[in-house]
C-alpha cells in the first residue's frame, strides 16, 4: 500500500486497515496504527464490533517492538474508555505481549476497576502468564465483586494446574502409593 494512502486511512478510519495486509508495513507504521486505533476506540461512539476470536486474527498483525509501551497506559488508566481498554487487552493477547502481564495482573486484581475489564485482563494473564503470574490471580477466588463468578471461573485451569503440581510433588516424595491416592482423592474428589 502506498504510504500516503496508508497515512490518510490511519487518520480517518484506522480499523479499516486491520482488514489489509498491515503486517507487511514497517514497525513505525504499525505503531502509528496502534496509536490511531486506541484513540479511535477512545472516542465516544467508536465501537469495536469484532468478537474475540476474529479480533485476535486482526490484531496479531500489529506486533512491533514498542507495542507494550503503547498499550500499558490504556490497560492501567481507569479514565480511558472501556472499549479502548478492552481492545488494548485483546491486542496484548493477540500479539503475545508477555511484558504486560504485571500490568494485566494489577487490573485483574483491582476491585475498583470495571468488572468486564478485570475479567478480560485475568483471562489474558491466563493465556500469557507463567505459573507464578497465574498463581497471583488466586485472590480472585474470594473476590466479593464478581456477580457472575466470571473471575472465579477463570481460575479453574490455574487451580487445576496447581493441584496437579501438588499431586506430582506428593508422588515424588511420598513412598506409599496408597497414601498418594488417598491424598489425590482429598484434593481432587
Amino acid at each position: 500500500m502506498e504510504p500516503q494512502v496508508f497515512r490518510a486511512i490511519v487518520r480517518v478510519e484506522p480499523d479499516v486497515l486491520l482488514g489489509s495486509d498491515v503486517a507487511t508495513a514497517d514497525a513505525g507504521d504499525r505503531a502509528d496504527l496502534v496509536d490511531a486505533l486506541l484513540q479511535y476506540y477512545q472516542v465516544e461512539g467508536a465501537l469495536d464490533d469484532f468478537r474475540h476470536n476474529a479480533a485476535a486474527a486482526r490484531y496479531q498483525k500489529l506486533a512491533q517492538p514498542g507495542l507494550a509501551t503503547q498499550l500499558e497506559p490504556y490497560l492501567i488508566d481507569k479514565t480511558k474508555g472501556h472499549v479502548a481498554r478492552r481492545v488494548a487487552i485483546e491486542i496484548a493477547e493477540a500479539c503475545q505481549e508477555r511484558d504486560l502481564v504485571d500490568a494485566l495482573l494489577r487490573v485483574a486484581l483491582d476491585g475498583t476497576d470495571e468488572h468486564h475489564i478485570r475479567v478480560s485482563a485475568a483471562a489474558t494473564v491466563g493465556q500469557l502468564g507463567d505459573d507464578a503470574a497465574k498463581a497471583r490471580l488466586l485472590p480472585l477466588l474470594t473476590d466479593g465483586n464478581d456477580p457472575d463468578d466470571e473471575l472465579k471461573g477463570i481460575q479453574h485451569p490455574t487451580i487445576s494446574n496447581l493441584v496437579d503440581g501438588i499431586l506430582m510433588l506428593a508422588w515424588q516424595y511420598l513412598e506409599t502409593p496408597e497414601i498418594v491416592q488417598a491424598f489425590a482423592q482429598i484434593v481432587r474428589p
